[in-house]
């Protein structure tokens, strides 16, 4: 009796949900009870472990992996949307360029053969904290023209495409994500193109990732990102060489100090002149050795001095970038200088130093 009573309950549910949709009733889900919010759907997935590549499609999209053929590009998948008649294929070749720079210069000269495609912008990004992976973005238009469908009617009016095409120097490869879409339809497009391109990851591939979450501190304009210790204050120096700088609440905190010269010298001729400060001037004691940071070798100095009566303890570090040094540097009382290292170590753990803005 218990199960007649529990189907009429049923029959009587999907009864009332058909007739709110015939009535244009929305219906509304009932919401988790962790009271979070349902996370967002991801799109079909693609893996390559012969090149250590993972990438994600746009969500309601449709994916088909591509066989092998003997060509210079060699098509690996493509992700179509058919409501917008959108789609976006990954293909690899031969990694042949040895920089970025290269393949810059490969791909103009490629796209200068077809003169059907109208190159609005087309720039190289170097490696970098905030970028892992060497890449060439293109961005073009192009126009297709459309026949009748009788002879007698008038030829409707030419379609206008967008293209976005990203060009990745990947560690055991190059690849090409090559994204077209209406002119009209590209305000829908454009976000899934940009969770494409994040999307993609290399296995195996020596780049660095740079700090996120709490604490995360990012400068594109100079290429570089690290993350300052919790509870900290970031601070904007007035002059044009201290970059930032993070202080503590308590003055046992050590503070920490990013610094930018231009130096065509070596590392070697500005550790010295430091080296000279702390013992001359200073009239203190330093010692240096060889450190690294990142996937930069470096050297840090260790210096000790009395500075307006307070006994000080100064960690600084010089790194080499084309014509820069930069200096890491840490000021702490000599009473704190075990802790104060703990803090500056996982500062130096998360400092990432990409290449020159050009």
């Amino acid at each position: 009796m218990a199960d007649r009573r529990t189907s009429w309950v049923q029959v009587a549910f999907l009864l009332l949900a058909g007739s709110m949709l015939l009535l244009g009733v929305p219906y509304a889900a009932a919401e988790p009870e962790d009271g979070k919010p349902p996370e967002k759907p991801k799109g079909p997935a693609y893996k390559n472990a012969e090149v250590g590549l993972t990438a994600n499609g746009p969500s309601g999209w449709k994916m088909a992996k591509d066989k092998p053929k003997s060509v210079e590009w060699t098509r690996l998948v493509t992700w179509y949307d058919p409501k917008t008649n959108s789609d976006a294929v990954l293909s690899r070749r031969p990694r042949t360029s040895r920089s970025v720079n290269a393949m810059l210069g490969r791909v103009q000269k490629e796209w200068r053969q077809t003169p059907e495609l109208t190159v609005t912008s087309m720039r190289a990004i170097e490696r970098n904290a905030m970028n892992p992976i060497p890449t060439v973005i293109v961005d073009a238009t192009t126009v297709v023209k459309r026949k009748a469908k009788r002879p007698e009617d008038p030829p409707p009016p030419p379609l206008t495409y967008r293209i976005s095409a990203t060009y990745y120097l990947a560690p055991k490869a190059e690849l090409l994500l090559y994204v077209k879409a209406q002119a009209t339809h590209w305000s829908r497009v454009r976000g899934a193109v940009r969770d494409m391109r994040n999307s993609i990851k290399f296995e195996g591939s020596t780049a660095e990732k740079g700090p996120q979450g709490e604490g995360a501190y990012r400068n594109d304009r100079l290429g570089f990102a690290c993350q300052y210790p919790p509870g900290y204050a970031v601070v904007t120096p007035a002059r044009s060489a201290h970059v930032v700088q993070f202080e503590g609440i308590a003055v046992e905190q050590p503070v920490i100090g990013v610094y930018r010269i231009q130096w065509d010298a070596g590392v070697a001729k500005d550790v010295e002149r430091m080296v000279a400060y702390y013992k001359d001037e200073l009239a203190g004691e330093a010692e240096t050795r060889s450190i690294q940071v990142g996937s930069r070798s470096g050297t840090m100095i260790t210096a000790r001095a009395n500075v307006g009566g307070r006994d000080q303890t100064f960690y600084v570090v010089f790194l080499k970038r084309g014509g820069e040094i930069w200096r890491l540097k840490a000021s702490m009382p000599q009473a704190q200088e075990g802790p104060g290292m703990s803090v500056f170590k996982a500062f130096l753990g998360s400092f990432r130093l990409g290449a020159a803005p050009r």
